[in-house]
C-alpha cells in the first residue's frame, strides 16, 4: 500500500477522462447500461445497490484491460461490466460490497421513521398523512431531520472508504469482501487527501453538469433524460477512476512509474487480460 499525495486525485479523474475519450463506445456504453438500470421503477434503485459493487467491478476490469493494452491497441468490450457475473467466485465478495450502501440506507429509514414518530408526537404532522402535502411534510420533518446530517455524512464517507479501494481489490486481486472493505478504509485513511479530493471533484463536476441539463430540459419535462445523460458520463468516468486509484496506491511501486503515471520501459510489464 501506498501513500501519495493529494493532488493524485486530479491525476485519477484526468486519466479517466483520457480512457474515456480513447475508448467511448466501452465505457459510454457501461455508463448507459447502468444509468437505464436506475432508472427502471422500484426494481432499478434497489438493483444498483445490491449489484452495483459487481457492475462497477466489470468497469474496473474494463479500465485495467484498456491500461494494459494502450501498446497492442486492443479495445475493451461491453461484456467487460459483467465479467463478475461468469462463474467467477469474486462474485460474492463483490455482492458483499454492497453491505455499506445497505448499512446507511437502513440507517436512514430508521432516522425517517423516528423523525415522523417525533413529528406526530409534538403535534407537528397528523395521525393520517395521506392528506398532507410534500412540501408541507418536508417543513415539518426538516428540523428533525437536520440534526441527524452529521451522523448521516460521517456513516456516508465510511461507506464510500470500504468501497473506493475496496471494489478494485476485490475484482483485481480476488480479495475476499472483508478484507477489500478493511484495507480499502485503511488506505483512504492513509491518503486522505487524495480520497476527499476525489469525491469533491465528483460532486463539483456533477453540479456543473447537471445544473445546466436540469435547465435545459426540466421546461420540456425531460427530467428523466438530464438524469439518463448525467448517470451515463458519471459512471462512464467512476470505473477508470477507481482503477487509477487503486493502480497508484495497491499497484506497482510508483519508482517504477514515470512522473505521468504510467509504467516506465524498464519497469514490470503488466499483463494484457482478454475480457
Amino acid at each position: 500500500m501506498q501513500k501519495v499525495p493529494a493532488n493524485r486525485a486530479i491525476f485519477w479523474l484526468g486519466s479517466a477522462f483520457r480512457m474515456v475519450r480513447r475508448d467511448p463506445y466501452a465505457f459510454l456504453g457501461m455508463g448507459l447500461i447502468y444509468a437505464l438500470i436506475g432508472l427502471i421503477p422500484l426494481l432499478g434503485p434497489l438493483t444498483v445497490v445490491l449489484l452495483g459493487p459487481a457492475l462497477l467491478g466489470g468497469m474496473i476490469y474494463a479500465g485495467q484491460f484498456a491500461d494494459n493494452s494502450k501498446q497492442t491497441r486492443s479495445r475493451p468490450q461491453l461484456g467487460a461490466m459483467f465479467r463478475a457475473f461468469q462463474g467467477d467466485r469474486r462474485l460474492g465478495s463483490l455482492l458483499a460490497l454492497s453491505l455499506p450502501a445497505i448499512g446507511v440506507i437502513g440507517v436512514g429509514l430508521v432516522i425517517l421513521g423516528f423523525v415522523v414518530v417525533q413529528a406526530k408526537a409534538n403535534g407537528s404532522l397528523p395521525n393520517d398523512m395521506t392528506a398532507v402535502q410534500p412540501t408541507a411534510l418536508l417543513k415539518a420533518l426538516m428540523p428533525g431531520l437536520l440534526r441527524w446530517i452529521p451522523l448521516l455524512l460521517v456513516l456516508s464517507l465510511l461507506a464510500y472508504a470500504m468501497t473506493f479501494f475496496g471494489i478494485a481489490r476485490a475484482m483485481l486481486e480476488d480479495c475476499n469482501a472483508w478484507t477489500a472493505m478493511g484495507s480499502s478504509v485503511w488506505a483512504a485513511w492513509k491518503n486522505l487527501g487524495a480520497f476527499l479530493l476525489t469525491l469533491l471533484l465528483i460532486l463539483a463536476m456533477s453540479m456543473l453538469a447537471m445544473i445546466p441539463l436540469m435547465m435545459v430540459l426540466m421546461p420540456m419535462h425531460g427530467l428523466w433524460i438530464a438524469s439518463l445523460l448525467y448517470n451515463t458520463a458519471l459512471y462512464a468516468l467512476l470505473g477508470p477512476t477507481l482503477y487509477f486509484a487503486w493502480k497508484d496506491v495497491f499497484g506497482p511501486d510508483p519508482a517504477n512509474q514515470d512522473g505521468t503515471g504510467e509504467d516506465s520501459k524498464s519497469g514490470q510489464q503488466e499483463t494484457v487480460i482478454q475480457v
